[in-house]
């Protein structure tokens, strides 16, 4: 079945961008524009008319949980905690319900909104969860406030998924020391330093590399620049409590990539204890995580910013 996301949209515009939000299609974000006199650009990839589900939109949500989560579930305190997959093709749950929930809207202006969702699951979650968006000047910040509504203390993670254009010149520097190598189920094996990987290493502009990516990096300083040359366009992504971004696209084809800023790694509930980079964060019953990204759109006037596409080796 497949759904319009523009119904029912509310829709924050301050002169130098506009953002287009649908509550009842995951709290996510359709449409993400810088306002131009004669045409506006798209910071986000734009949604299209038609879509089978939220993921497909300029930027979804992922909690309580990010990306994907390997063995049937969760163990806590030594059990199994099972939980479903919850997309159709996907042999394990992936990125929460968030997504898949229709959102309240607790108040709203034309610069910003506040929204909640209160969920009982999936698996063993139960947990409240408030989401604002605001526009100030060049800046779209983002930020949910989560709380664990449970009854024992579980591991919970917060992400925020925007897909964004891919040209030919496109550049990302997004500092990192650490990157996590997936198997063929998409799944993080182990780390390795990007030092060792020099198309996978962001901490200077780089271009992405020509085939796929679908991998987690830590130890990030929490800043992130988006070069787009052939449209002059440059976004600050910062994030400043959080340790860890994913990066994913199939190829220099695609047209698209996605920088998700996390506050853990794939299936890292298994992988990584607390205190690891990159781990869940176990919250007691009541302990609130919080996780606040802000995305700032600014001009970029040079117009020789090109690099050599890097085609790097590496396996899980």
């Amino acid at each position: 079945m497949t759904i319009n996301p523009y119904l029912d949209c509310v829709t924050l515009e301050n002169g130098d961008l506009r953002v287009v939000i649908a509550p009842r299609l995951g709290a996510s974000v359709v449409a993400f524009d810088r306002i131009g006199a004669d045409h506006d650009i798209e910071i986000f990839r734009r949604t299209s008319e038609s879509v089978e589900s939220a993921l497909e939109c300029a930027m979804p949500v992922m909690l309580p949980w990010v990306n994907r989560i390997s063995g049937g579930g969760i163990v806590v305190d030594g059990e199994l905690q099972p939980i479903a997959p919850n997309m159709p093709g996907e042999a394990f749950p992936i990125h929460g319900n968030g997504f898949q929930s229709e959102w309240q809207v607790l108040d709203r202006s034309h610069l910003s909104v506040a929204l909640e969702l209160r969920s009982n699951g999936p698996g063993p979650y139960i947990y409240d969860a408030r989401y604002d968006l605001t526009l100030d000047g060049p800046t779209l910040t983002a930020r949910i406030e989560l709380a664990n509504r449970a009854a024992k203390a579980l591991p919970f993670g917060i992400g925020f998924h925007p897909w964004l254009p891919r040209t030919p010149g496109t550049t990302l520097e997004a500092f990192a020391s650490d990157i996590w190598l997936e198997d063929e189920r998409y799944i993080p094996t182990r780390s390795a330093s990007v030092e060792n990987l020099h198309g996978f290493d962001f901490r200077k502009a780089n271009m992405l590399p020509r085939r796929w990516i679908n991998n987690s990096f830590v130890g990030w300083d929490g800043v992130a620049e988006i070069i787009w040359p052939e449209s002059h366009i440059r976004l600050s992504i910062e994030s400043r409590h959080t340790s860890c971004y994913h990066v994913y696209s199939p190829s220099d084809q695609a047209g698209f990539f996605c920088f998700e800023t996390q506050t853990h790694i794939p299936d890292a509930a298994r992988l990584l204890q607390g205190g690891d980079a990159g781990a869940p964060d176990w919250l007691e019953p009541d302990e609130v995580l919080l996780h606040e990204v802000r995305f700032k759109v600014s001009g970029f006037r040079s117009s020789v910013y090109m690099l050599r596409s890097p085609e790097p080796q590496m396996s899980g």
